[in-house]
């Protein structure tokens, strides 16, 4: 289960942050650029890129990067940021508190299993603690008895 819930936990990270799934349609491109100094050309990374032909009605109601500009990337990525800490907080907490629970029926579980199986001992020491307490109190009875029997002998 903890599995589970931490590959979703890591799909909505993705979605949130815009690495989500790939379309089937997208391709990867490299990026590069030319080194002047070396003249050879350098890895830079990669981008995905999808290219969807819309009838014009579509392409206008959507045009591309809409919402988007350059200006509002640092306050987007706040907001991502903020968030992915808001989600990880809460699958925290909620991770703490299945283990918690899960942690909470395992020690009940096994204190009942460990008084199931320490029962006959218990009540064999309990036995044998009467036992032993009987004899003490014979012990006494007798050592009272001994100690009168001796001072008859003495005083005859």
């Amino acid at each position: 289960m903890a599995d589970r819930d931490a590959q979703y936990f890591v799909e909505q990270l993705k979605t949130m942050a815009g690495i989500g799934p790939l379309d089937e349609t997208a391709q990867w491109l490299r990026l590069t650029y030319k080194d002047q100094k070396r003249h050879r050309v350098v890895a830079r990374g990669s981008i995905t890129i999808s290219v969807e032909i819309l009838p014009k009605e579509d392409a206008d109601n959507r045009p591309a990067g809409a919402g988007i500009s350059v200006l509002s990337l640092p306050l987007k990525r706040v907001e991502t940021k903020s968030k992915i800490a808001k989600t990880a907080e809460a699958f925290l907490t909620e991770l703490e508190e299945a283990l918690e629970k899960e942690c909470t029926d395992e020690v009940g579980r096994l204190t009942q299993q460990i008084t199931t199986m320490c029962a006959p001992w218990e009540a064999a020491a309990r036995a044998e603690s009467t036992r032993v307490s009987d004899c003490l109190d014979l012990r006494r009875s007798l050592k009272t008895d001994l100690d009168d029997l001796t001072r008859d002998v003495a005083n005859l």
